[in-house]
């Protein structure tokens, strides 16, 4: 069986956001690692947003949002295609923020109340801004 492409990635993240995926295609997508950064990272993005169910409308918004990065496709409407960051600290989630950055998603281990990741996208205008790199 060949490897997964970002097409078939995008797809399957779609069926699972829906709830229509098989034992066998969670087997071959979400379990599988990707030496493509940007699959490894939808990956793992399905999987944690996943394992909580009912999901919340936001986060199944970030799903479709991921998937259609993978496609490469943009919204036509406003140009923009989906950028992603993450923070694994209070104090930096707090700057991604202050630049206008959008909270998407905070994971916690199971019975700790303080985050340890944190996922945001950049829905503005332009070039997204991340904490600690130069605007020049």
């Amino acid at each position: 069986m060949s490897r997964p492409t970002r097409t078939l990635l995008a797809s399957f993240i779609e069926n699972a956001a829906k709830g229509c995926v098989t034992p066998l295609e969670w087997a071959r997508f979400a379990v599988t690692h990707y030496e493509d950064e940007k699959m490894e990272a939808a990956r793992r993005h399905c999987v944690r947003i996943l394992r909580e169910r009912p999901v919340p409308k936001g986060d199944l918004d970030f799903l479709y949002s991921i998937a259609a990065d993978l496609r490469g496709k943009s919204d036509r409407t406003n140009a923009l295609i989906p950028k992603l960051g993450k923070a694994h600290s209070a104090q930096m989630a707090e700057e991604f923020v202050r630049l206008g950055w959008t909270l998407k998603h905070e994971f916690r281990a199971d019975g700790d109340d303080e985050p340890y990741e944190y996922v945001f996208e950049w829905l503005a205008d332009g070039e997204a801004v991340y904490p600690g790199r130069s605007l020049q």
